[in-house]
């Protein structure tokens, strides 16, 4: 061996091997315990529940009104039929005149009314 590896095998020699310290403890990660998740899927029943039979009566309480309605109006016009881009551009092309009652006639039912007295219509209508 040379001379320069003597001396550095020298100056090795005055250090003495430790132990090494412990690996710092991580912390574990809060379990969430068992009650906890039956607490929930139990509140996640309850409000699916109440959502359902919510639904339900809104439901049965829609279509006594619609009952109601139809007596009221005997002829409801469906708003997606007359106001497609697809029926309205081959009525256009076919008869521009038809175009123009079908969209004043669906007019009456769709747009507000600003001619009722009493409306706030009316009175932004008359300034």
């Amino acid at each position: 061996m040379n001379r320069q590896d003597e001396e550095f095998e020298i100056f090795l020699l005055q250090f003495q091997p430790r132990r090494p310290r412990p690996l710092p403890e991580v912390p574990s990660k809060p379990r969430i315990g068992l009650r906890v998740l039956l607490a929930a899927a139990l509140l996640v029943l309850v409000c699916v529940g109440v959502v359902h039979f919510t639904r339900q009566d809104s439901l049965r309480n829609g279509e006594q009104a619609f009952i109601k309605s139809e007596t009221i109006s005997p002829a409801p016009i469906n708003t997606a039929d007359v106001m497609s881009a697809d029926h309205l551009t081959r009525v256009g092309l076919a008869n521009p005149n038809d175009l123009d009652l079908m969209l004043t006639e669906a007019s009456q039912h769709l747009l507000p009314n600003v001619e009722r007295s009493g409306s706030m219509l009316h009175a932004l209508a008359q300034e």
